[in-house]
């Protein structure tokens, strides 16, 4: 094409507002839901209607279906934790050791956090986790 030919087809275009001028991308609307994966260091969060996982390094955690989040994005939800330790694997033929759990938790668009209580007995424990992040985890065993 020559070069009066494309200068007369780029002010065409730019008049039809074909031709913008890319601007600062505007954030993500807020989603609001809670189905989906979610990472954190050291977690890794998939859930879905039904229920869903948590992984952390040195837990594997059963979770219950979540109670829909409020206006405000609190949920609360259920759980069974099965911790791992470093040293052998435990018996293959016993059944693994769990414990009750409950979660708290509020989403704000794409971050979430999420306490956990009652594993345990040990203090509560906090997870900020990022909506699709995915996370190597580690095991501690």
């Amino acid at each position: 094409m020559n070069r009066p030919a494309s200068a007369f087809l780029v002010s065409l275009l730019a008049s039809l507002g074909v031709l913008a001028m890319p601007t600062a991308a505007a954030p993500p609307p807020p989603t609001g839901g809670l189905g989906g994966t979610w990472g954190a260091f050291q977690a890794q969060l998939t859930l879905t209607d039904s229920g869903g996982r948590l992984e952390t390094e040195c837990s594997s955690i059963e979770l219950q279906a979540p109670t829909p989040a409020a206006a405000d994005g609190r949920f609360t939800m259920l759980g069974e934790v099965e911790a791992f330790q470093p040293g052998p694997n435990r018996d293959p033929d016993s059944p693994p050791k769990r414990t009750k759990a409950r979660f708290e938790g509020r989403v704000e668009g794409n971050a979430l956090q999420l306490t956990m209580y009652g594993a345990s007995n040990a203090a509560p424990q906090q997870f900020s986790l990022k909506r699709n992040l995915k996370t190597k985890l580690i095991r501690c065993y």
